[in-house]
């Protein structure tokens, strides 16, 4: 057996693990073997394949109401990731339960070639092989039997971004859609190349070494295994060489073609959050109907949000999407389509863990009250209307804290900002 040298340097992790393969044979495109139940707190727990047209299969759990009337269909709500969602059940049975427990039910899958799923890797982020997944993925979940056929897509981040890319296909099934902390600007506003300059490089290297890993229940090691995960570049080569804007960064970005979604869209985004820009352009540009919220928080689920205050989102969420997927006039479209956290002046201090601010609720973006003024800073911290006579202030400047330094209000953890 050939293997490529392009990842030979990372298989001393996996010489520890040898399983003998056994073989299994896929259904039909589009179907599925469900296997395993688990009852709790009115939540039935099932997996299951879901079968793509060149026979691949997507791994999905499905988190089911239980006890409901027989017959009884409810609508779907879809998360759908690299992420491994064996190793984050906890994870998802804390966000998931919210929404099974207010009659949805949500299937978590697999992208291709990724945790428990099947098939080569995808060569980057929001192939046309993604979202061509996705969209049998949709259709597959609109017609089982506890489904009304109706499909919702959320998630933060990835989850974010192709629900976005998912709802400009439009696929018949999708009928709205809650984005948190994505971006319409693949090239200057996502974490590549955020303003064009390189940026948290070691995400792509994290892809690489997390999906290394062999898939789940049984790990199992063999000639296939080494042909889907080694036999494709890393990430890193990929988008290295991609430094300029074009055709590669067009393909998946809204900003060009907002006109493309049809469909409810509700966008979230947090002050430290590098997407933040996104949600007002969104809500400016967009033609379909648009909630739009931005809060204190960075990269993250707003009940989770840091730095505080959090928001339950999930209540508005569900708000959303009974008004879309079961038909219920809940009343949403009814309020300002932006809510937006304004931040009071305070000093710098490092253990700030809550934002002083309000909630301001506005009808859109840009505000028509909007008044813009030419502001001049002053040698004594004095911002005017008019220049102030010649001076100098000094800051000293240490990149070693705050959002150059990384921290907990800037992406994931302690990694810094701009490398």
């Amino acid at each position: 057996m050939k293997l490529p040298i392009a990842r030979l340097h990372i298989l001393f992790l996996l010489t520890s693990v040898l399983v003998i393969s056994t073989g299994c044979v896929p259904g039909s495109p589009g179907s599925s073997d469900l296997d395993g139940s688990l009852a709790n707190d009115g939540i039935e727990f099932r997996e299951a394949w879901i079968v793509m047209p060149d026979a691949v299969r997507l791994a999905a759990d499905l988190w089911v109401p239980e006890g409901g009337d027989p017959g009884q269909t409810y609508p779907v709500l879809l998360e759908y990731l690299p992420y491994r969602k064996n190793e984050s059940r906890a994870r998802n049975y804390r966000l998931y339960s919210y929404f099974v427990q207010r009659g949805y039910v949500v299937a978590r899958v697999d992208i291709r070639g990724s945790g428990n799923s099947e098939g080569k890797l995808i060569e980057y982020e929001y192939t046309d092989q993604e979202q061509e997944d996705g969209e049998v993925v949709i259709d597959w979940l609109s017609k089982q039997p506890f489904s009304n056929g109706n499909v919702g897509m959320f998630g933060v981040s990835w989850g974010g971004f192709n629900s976005i890319h998912m709802a400009m296909r439009s696929p018949p099934a999708l009928k709205a859609i809650l984005a948190i902390e994505a971006t319409d600007d693949l090239y200057e506003d996502d974490v590549h190349y955020m303003d064009g300059i390189a940026h948290v490089d070691s995400y792509e290297a994290g892809q690489d070494l997390a999906n290394i890993v062999p898939a789940g229940p049984d790990y199992i090691i063999d000639e296939e295994y080494f042909e889907n995960r080694f036999d494709t570049k890393p990430w890193m080569l990929i988008y290295k060489s991609q430094q300029l804007d074009g055709p590669f960064w067009d393909r998946a970005s809204l900003n060009t073609r907002y006109d493309s979604i049809k469909i409810p869209t509700f966008v979230i985004g947090g002050w430290y959050d590098g997407y933040r820009d996104s949600v007002p352009r969104m809500l400016e540009h967009m033609d379909a109907p648009v909630k739009a919220m931005v809060g204190p928080w960075a990269h993250s689920f707003p009940h989770n949000g840091y730095p505080k205050p959090q928001m339950e989102w999930r209540h508005e969420a569900v708000r959303w999407f009974d008004q879309w997927l079961k038909g219920k006039d809940t009343g949403i479209m009814d309020e300002p389509a932006f809510a937006v956290y304004v931040r009071d002046w305070y000093p710098p201090d490092l253990s700030l863990k809550e934002i002083p601010g309000e909630w301001r609720f506005e009808e859109g973006f840009p505000l028509e009250r909007t008044h813009y003024r030419d502001m001049f800073l002053g040698a004594d911290n004095s911002l005017g209307e008019r220049a102030s006579r010649a001076g100098t202030h000094s800051l000293e400047y240490d990149p070693t804290v705050g959002m150059e330094g990384g921290g907990p209000v800037m992406w994931w953890g302690d990694l810094t900002p701009d490398q």
